[in-house]
């Protein structure tokens, strides 16, 4: 301990008289080992942190209908409790202010599965059809501030007043964050009891804890039996349907896994570039430090004695650049929660706490060994009685240029030369996707359009609603600079009413999974509203009443899939849903493709009813206006309230924000992936540039003498650009080679291009290409002015 302490002291002494040099190599460390801290923060917080759930490692989650879960749960018994819930919309009023808020209806079995209230109680089994609710931490910190006499209070919640009985706690957020509240099983399926017996309506989800002793291949062996009995004995509505359970910890982050392992593989590349430049400025300190470690090799100081100093130095400089690398993780993960579209789980959870602490500490020590080692073996190779000679040459006391010492500098920089490449090609991959997903038709037209959410539920009778929404949609219409209001179940392109099956009349479907469609109650205005072209036949009109003969419309996707080239127009199609009277309804027109599950949802056969033969208890509406939307939002407020007082238009806001938050998470993506990409690129540069500046400086003599033999400035130019393109050319040859396998985990992260997007490669290599070709010229420039008098003189 007392040689390692006399190691430090004079490693300190030693940085301390060098602090341009010591300074450089820290800035660059910290760059590396503060992004790599800020994403573990993050993979800690999301991946590997325990979900705070009763035994969560025990539960699973399924996709069901009503009728389906009832089944499961009299014929599984691999599964000792089980739930059911499903997402709804809440229009909450207050102050006069409506705001929409995510929920959802839960079973009584819900809490008990997953946690308990911090504050107040949970359901109890007699409440299942009352007006009770529990609220989010969030919530309750938001409206009540955190007062414990919220408990009693009552929410208005689209027009019918709830009672807070319970608060969650901080860390409970599931289904996800964005929940708010929870309310009773019972009152929702009151409010539409024809869901109750609907098996093909699987907007619901079941989550179950398998039971002690049973393991998760026999419970979904269970669960499979189940689901093909239910296939055999219901197969209108069961046929190909399986009931799959994915364990909770990867329905909840699943998605996010291979977001979060690429950006941790791109950061960890980074710190690679980072750790290659700053041994390569090592090589150039011990290169200035020959004689010392020579003088001391002569005074009895063993190899081993001499590598171990040099390492000690390494270390000091990977410790000072982790803690400057821990003061930019701090700002790193704030900024990334602050930057998240809300689709990173569990990202609020992100800190530097003591795991991540002890993260960084490793990561400075072994980035310290992994700079340090190579230079310090490298040093102590030279020749002693060659290096102590007065006046002798070359590098490392009369190795030529192309020794070992400048093989390890060049294999450096090829190896960060291929690294920045295989980043550099992932960030051009998610460029590429984000400008295909932007320029995507989406089938309708974003701006000019305003957006909001009626909630129709205090109307129990369905002409009431549909007569409430008509006259909402008629004051709408009547606003100066409004062109058309429509209304409609689905908002693209982030939510649609999933469909029930369907049938054609005289027409038998290939596979049980080409009946499905999305289901859509729309308004005669909705399609003009939106800008979704007619293609064939007409819209609904004012004639298609709730006593009129019952029709629907199909889009484009789903009119090509049944009925190929020949018009469905006149065809019967019937819904196979118990929420349908079940009648065949006359095809009358055909209209265009509609993305409602996302930009980058192609699979879009979409059915359409009237909406005044299927009024929803809510209407998401379409304002088509002649300006700017946001213009228009307070009178589209108070055109919805003169209709009726209890009446909120919630979430107002232009569909072009409604787009914006749909590419929120690929944009994360790409402005993560991108400021690293760009990291490594002027690492690389840097790189380049002093591996070829420390050569042209080394090789000034034989530079001095080549002029004086002749040589002419376009000579030298080439000599020294073409070292530093011949290290380009191994490090691309590298660099494809990795990122053609490498790239294959973005995959599911790409829209419209794949992994082996040939012109990305090829784009992005011709851009390393001229970096490098700047990096090198700088210096062979400054080398091509080289006086070979005072170069042979200096010598």
């Amino acid at each position: 301990m007392e040689t390692f302490w006399m190691d430090l002291k004079y490693g300190a002494r030693t940085l301390a008289k060098n602090p341009g040099f010591a300074l450089i190599a820290m800035v660059t460390l910290a760059l590396g080992i503060g992004a790599n801290t800020a994403i573990f923060s993050i993979v800690h917080a999301v991946l590997l942190r325990p979900l705070p759930y009763h035994d969560a490692e025990r539960l699973a989650v399924a996709h069901v209908s009503i009728p389906d879960y009832r089944d499961l749960k009299e014929a599984a018994p691999g599964f000792d409790k089980m739930s059911i819930w499903a997402s709804n919309l809440y229009n909450l009023r207050a102050g006069g202010e409506s705001e929409q808020l995510l929920g959802a209806v839960v079973s009584e079995e819900f809490f008990p599965l997953l946690g308990e209230a911090s504050l107040g109680r949970t359901f109890q089994e007699q409440e299942n059809n009352q007006p009770v609710v529990v609220i989010s931490h969030d919530l309750w910190q938001r409206r009540f501030a955190s007062d414990p006499a919220a408990l009693g209070r009552t929410l208005d919640l689209g027009g019918r007043a709830y009672t807070i009985i319970g608060v969650m706690p901080a860390e409970f957020q599931y289904p996800a964050a964005q929940f708010k509240l929870w309310v009773p099983f019972g009152s929702a399926v009151a409010a539409a009891p024809q869901q109750a017996e609907n098996r093909s309506l699987r907007i619901f989800r079941c989550v179950a804890r398998i039971a002690p002793g049973v393991t998760p291949a026999e419970a979904q062996a269970q669960a499979d039996a189940v689901a093909t009995r239910l296939q055999r004995t219901y197969p209108d509505t069961n046929a190909g349907i399986d009931i799959r359970f994915t364990p909770l910890r990867e329905s909840i982050v699943g998605a996010t896994r291979p977001v979060l392992m690429v950006l941790l593989a791109t950061v960890g590349f980074v710190l690679l570039i980072a750790c290659a430049n700053v041994a390569n400025l090592m090589l150039g300190r011990t290169a200035s430090r020959e004689k010392e470690i020579a003088l001391r090799t002569a005074l009895g100081a063993g190899r081993w004695r001499v590598i171990r100093q040099l390492l000690t130095e390494s270390a000091l400089i990977g410790v000072a650049g982790g803690v400057l690398g821990l003061l930019l993780a701090l700002w790193g993960v704030d900024t990334m929660r602050g930057l998240n579209p809300a689709e990173v789980p569990r990202i609020d959870g992100a800190g530097i706490d003591g795991t991540v602490l002890l993260f960084t500490l490793v990561l400075s020590m072994l980035t310290g060994l992994l700079f340090g080692v190579a230079p310090a073996f490298q040093a102590t190779r030279a020749d002693v009685n060659s290096t102590l000679k007065e006046g002798g040459r070359g590098p490392a006391g009369g190795a030529s240029p192309g020794g070992g010492k400048h093989r390890l500098a060049n294999g450096l920089v090829v190896v960060e030369i291929a690294l920045s490449l295989v980043v550099l090609i992932g960030a051009g991959l998610l460029l590429k996707s984000f400008e295909r997903l932007l320029s995507v038709d989406a089938g309708f037209r974003a701006e000019n359009l305003l957006t909001m959410n009626v909630q129709l539920v205090k109307y129990p009778d369905p002409h009431r609603r549909a007569s409430a929404a008509r006259d909402v949609l008629e004051r709408l219409g009547r606003i100066p600079g409004v062109i058309a209001a429509g209304a409609g179940t689905g908002l693209p392109p982030v939510t649609a009413q999933r469909a029930t099956n369907i049938e054609i009349q005289g027409r038998e479907f290939a596979a049980p999974g080409q009946r499905s469609a999305y289901f859509i109650a729309a308004s005669p205005d909705y399609f003009r509203a939106l800008g979704t072209p007619l293609l064939q036949g007409r819209l609904f009109n004012a004639a298609d009443s709730s006593g009129a003969a019952p029709v629907v419309l199909i889009n484009r996707d789903l009119a090509r899939r049944i009925f190929g080239e020949a018009s469905p127009v006149g065809q019967s199609l019937r819904l196979v849903n118990p929420e349908q009277t079940g009648e065949w309804r006359t095809i009358v027109g055909v209209v265009g493709d509609i993305r409602y599950s996302g930009l980058d949802d192609a699979d879009v056969p979409t059915v359409y009813t009237p909406f005044e033969q299927t009024p929803f208890l809510w209407a998401y509406i379409m304002v088509r206006t002649s300006g700017d939307p946001a213009s228009l939002v307070q009178a589209a407020r108070q055109a919805v309230a003169s209709a009726d007082p209890d009446l909120d238009a919630a979430d107002i806001q232009p569909m072009q924000q409604v787009v914006s938050r749909t590419v929120a998470q690929p944009r994360f993506n790409l402005l993560l992936i991108g400021m690293f990409a760009m990291l490594a690129l002027a690492l690389a540069a840097v790189g380049i540039y002093g591996v070829i500046a420390f050569t042209v400086t080394r090789r000034t003599h034989e530079i001095g003498v080549r002029m004086a033999l002749g040589a002419r400035q376009t000579d030298v130019l080439r000599l020294v650009v073409g070292q530093g393109m011949k290290l380009f050319v191994m490090g691309l040859a590298v660099g494809l080679c990795g990122a053609f396998a490498l790239t294959r985990m973005m995959s599911s992260m790409l829209f419209g291009i794949g992994a082996a997007d040939a012109s990305t490669y090829a784009s992005i290599s011709i851009l390393l290409g001229l970096v490098a070709l700047l990096a090198s010229w700088i210096p062979a420039r400054r080398a091509a002015r080289v006086d070979p008098m005072i170069a042979l003189r200096c010598e």
